[in-house]
Formats: C-alpha cells, sequence, structure tokens
C-alpha cells in the first residue's frame, strides 16, 4: 500500500472520532440543562437555606465586673450590626444579718449578688461570628442553650389565609376597580391579624436573638447603724387597757349567762314543786328505803 493511502486512512479515522465526540457531547449537555431547571422548579426542604428560621440563644457567663462586661456586650454588637433592645442591672441582696455592738448600734452584714440581664438582636449572618466573640470574652460560661424554630410551613400557612382572605373580601365588591383596591388594602379583622403575625415571624427569621445572664462575684458589706431603744408602754395605757379586758370579760359572761335562762326556769320550778309536796315520792322512796334495814326487836 502506497504511503498516500495511510495518511488517507488516518485522516478519515481522526475526522470519524472528533464527529463522534461532537455527536456525544451534544445530548449530554441537553440532558443537564434539563435536569437542572428540574432541580430549580422543586426547591430542597431539607436545605436551611430555604427554610425560614427563628434561631434563639441563652447564654449566662460568670464575669468578674459586670459593668464593664455589659459596655463589651454593647460594644461587640454595635460591631455586628445588632441591637440590644433590653437592659437590666441589679444588686440582689441574698443575706443580712444584724450583730448588736453596742447599747445604742448595730452592725449591719449584707452580702450582694450583681448581675445584669440584656436581650439581643443579631443579623443572622452575624449570628456566628457573634457567638464566636462571646465564647472568646473573660468570663465562665454556665449555660448556653442555642434553639431553632423551622417556621416555615407556619409562614406558608399565614400567607396563603392572608391571600384567601383577601379574595374574599374582594368578592364582595361589585365593580373591578373595587375588587383591586380591595385586595390592596383588606380591611378585615382576619387578614390583618395574619399580616401582622407573617411580617413577625418573617422579621424574626432575619435575626439571631440572645438572652444574657451576666452574674458577678458576690461581695459583702458592713455598715454600722443606730439601735432603735426597746419601748415600753405606759402605765396609764396598760390600765386602760385592762379596764376594758375586763369589762369585756364580764359582758362575755352576763351574755353567757342569759343564752342559758331556760335552764334556770326549769331550776326554780323544782324548787317551787319540791317546797309545796313535802311527802313527794322521792321522800317515800327514801323512807322504804329506811325501813328495808331496820334491825329486828329481839325483845320477848
Amino acid at each position: 500500500m502506497k504511503p498516500s493511502s495511510f495518511k488517507f486512512c488516518g485522516a478519515l479515522l481522526i475526522a470519524a472520532l472528533l464527529f463522534a465526540s461532537c455527536g456525544d457531547n451534544r445530548p449530554l449537555n441537553f440532558k443537564e440543562q434539563a435536569n437542572g431547571e428540574a432541580t430549580a422548579s422543586l426547591p430542597d426542604t431539607n436545605n436551611a437555606a430555604e427554610r425560614i428560621i427563628i434561631k434563639t440563644a441563652d447564654i449566662t457567663l460568670d464575669v468578674d465586673q459586670v459593668e464593664s462586661s455589659v459596655q463589651q456586650f454593647q460594644e461587640l454588637v454595635n460591631h455586628m450590626q445588632g441591637h440590644v433592645f433590653h437592659y437590666e442591672l441589679q444588686n440582689e441582696k441574698q443575706l443580712q444579718q444584724e450583730v448588736q455592738q453596742s447599747q445604742d448600734s448595730l452592725l449591719q452584714i449584707t452580702s450582694i449578688q450583681p448581675g445584669a440581664m440584656m436581650k439581643i438582636r443579631v443579623p443572622a449572618q452575624n449570628g456566628e461570628p457573634f457567638i464566636a466573640a462571646v465564647l472568646k470574652m473573660n468570663g465562665r460560661i454556665e449555660n448556653f442553650m442555642f434553639d431553632e424554630n423551622d417556621v416555615t410551613e407556619v409562614i406558608t400557612e399565614k400567607k396563603e389565609l392572608m391571600l384567601t382572605d383577601a379574595r374574599l373580601s374582594a368578592e364582595k365588591k361589585t365593580t373591578t376597580k373595587d375588587r383591586l383596591q380591595q385586595i390592596e388594602a383588606p380591611t378585615n379583622e382576619s387578614f390583618i391579624r395574619r399580616k401582622a403575625d407573617y411580617a413577625k415571624m418573617n422579621y424574626q427569621s432575619k435575626n439571631l436573638w440572645f438572652d444574657i445572664r451576666l452574674k458577678g462575684k458576690k461581695y459583702t458589706i458592713q455598715q454600722i447603724s443606730a439601735r432603735t431603744p426597746d419601748l415600753q408602754i405606759p402605765f396609764t395605757v396598760r390600765a386602760a387597757t385592762a379596764l376594758q379586758n375586763g369589762w369585756y370579760g364580764l359582758s362575755l359572761l352576763i351574755t353567757t349567762l342569759l343564752n342559758l335562762w331556760p335552764l334556770f326556769v326549769i331550776a326554780m320550778l323544782l324548787l317551787l314543786l319540791i317546797r309545796k309536796f313535802p311527802f313527794s315520792a322521792f321522800k317515800i322512796f327514801k323512807d322504804n328505803a329506811g325501813s328495808q334495814h331496820r334491825l329486828p326487836n329481839t325483845k320477848h
């Protein structure tokens, strides 16, 4: 075979391979594009980025200085574009004792537990950096709790009900213009309530909500105060009180006797009957009892 024939066969073979490769690639691209479109039309509900989640966290820290720690949190929240919407500082008195130092002075010993409470809102995208910064702060973590509440279905239901209320309200109108106005701004109560709930949950899902509790170190304070002298009641006041109590006791006795007047009446009637009839059955019974025990006569 001539060399030109070899060259011609090699050119045909290369052309055939190139044609086959181009034919295989075109259907594959179309198939991947179709799969991509199907995937885009059906979002994956397992993906957390496509779900509506309300995230909350509760952190309790033991710190040395409560006031300085509050300032650090304020600076951190401002850096994270958040907001502190609740402050609370307290010095709780946990133990208090009084010791008499002298006749007219007392030593008061009080144990104080300083603390603070803050409610913080941080944008969702800055939630993890904020938690990492809190963990690096000076202080011992006593409690840390993180919670996620998936409200995707709840918000979807409220949105659908809200649109249904708007549609039903619009159907009550007669003209097309009135219907469009009713859909844009319905005024029924259920629509307004569901719209408010939907807006609230949607707003909450865009932020991370923290409850921060700070506990400082306990300390004691000692304070000397004047002792209140023991006061005695004057004699005139005690005598007046005794007279009042005595009169009150006598009135109780008289009232009790008045409540027993039927018994006194019965007793008086019995005494009258005994005096009027001296030979009563009781006396006869007494005589008979005495005769039974009489000794017999022994004289003949």
